[in-house]
């Protein structure tokens, strides 16, 4: 039985199978690639070595032809295959510069075509406006000859009925102009009425305000006069505290010029005593007065703001 050796063509893994099976399709146990044995029979390429097969005219590995007839006929073929590329790249050109001419041409034509329609269509439109002038003048000239040739009365009644519309006309205009007139009026009288409703609120807000400032007023009033009042007792007791520390005073001046030093330490603590009672008194005095003019102040603005029909805040 004879044994028919060949290589994978897809990985090259070399394979063996019988005499009989070489023009049967096989499958590669590396690669799992499909082909027929006969087909794959492989030779060294003159170039780089490596298995190619049989019958291929170049190297897949290093891309140089195996044989010299086999570069002339690819060779042949190429220059064949660029005449003919050349020759239908010159066709086509002539085709586009052909199509191009015949478009330009088709344009041409079009544009005629479309500015003689519009001559004919403004033609036809002059021809029809002039016709319609016609048809206007020959029916106003009919109907002046009617008129001349109709009997008196019937004159008479066209111009009566001619009067009545005109009458009619400037009876609508008349209407118009008092509906109008009416219409003016009555959104005057709105105008008017909205108008004397917002001095209305106007006049209650500001009776508000003013009513507000008065009680505001009325409540500082009283808190006034008891400061004043306060102010006036405690000016009281601050005139009697200066007049005690002023008759300490005389009767430690008196006691110092005639008296030795040890008995003026009493007449000296009453006289501190004095003026420290005249200083609080004062401080307290001043407070009021403070509070009082603060108060007097309040008021003032109020009655400045009612006074200028100030808005409330």
């Amino acid at each position: 039985m004879a044994i028919f050796s060949f290589h994978c063509p897809q990985c090259g893994q070399e394979l063996q199978c019988e005499e009989k099976d070489k023009n049967l399709t096989v499958r590669c146990a590396s690669c799992r690639a499909e082909f027929v044995p006969a087909d794959t029979r492989m030779q060294k390429c003159p170039s780089c070595g490596k298995l190619i097969r049989r019958a291929a005219l170049k190297c897949q590995y290093c891309g140089n032809y195996v044989d010299a007839a086999a570069r002339r006929s690819v060779s042949a073929t190429g220059e064949t295959s660029t005449l003919w590329r050349n020759l239908a790249g010159v066709l086509l050109l002539a085709a586009f510069v052909a199509l191009g001419w015949f478009g330009w041409q088709k344009y041409q034509a079009y544009e005629a075509n479309k500015a003689m329609q519009m001559e004919a269509e403004r033609l036809a439109a002059e021809k029809a406006e002039a016709e319609a002038a016609a048809r206007q003048a020959e029916l106003r000239r009919q109907r002046r000859e009617a008129e001349a040739a109709a009997p008196p009365k019937k004159r008479a009644e066209e111009a009566a009925r001619r009067e009545a519309e005109a009458q009619r006309r400037r009876e609508a205009e008349e209407r118009a102009k008092i509906e109008a007139e009416k219409a003016r009026l009555e959104a005057e009288r709105r105008k008017a009425e909205a108008e004397k409703a917002k001095a209305e609120a106007e006049a209650k807000e500001r009776d508000r305000f003013n009513a507000a400032i008065d009680r505001q007023i009325a409540e500082l009033q009283p808190k006034l006069n008891a400061a004043r009042s306060r102010m006036n007792f405690k000016k009281k007791d601050l005139d009697r505290a200066m007049a005690r520390e002023e008759e300490s005073r005389k009767i430690l001046d008196r006691t110092s010029s005639r008296a030795r030093s040890t008995s003026l330490v009493p007449r000296q603590k009453a006289y501190n005593a004095a003026r420290i009672q005249r200083e609080k008194v004062e401080s307290e005095y001043l407070e009021l007065e403070a509070a009082a003019k603060k108060i007097e102040e309040q008021i003032s603005a109020l009655e400045s703001q009612k006074k200028s029909d100030g808005e409330p805040e």
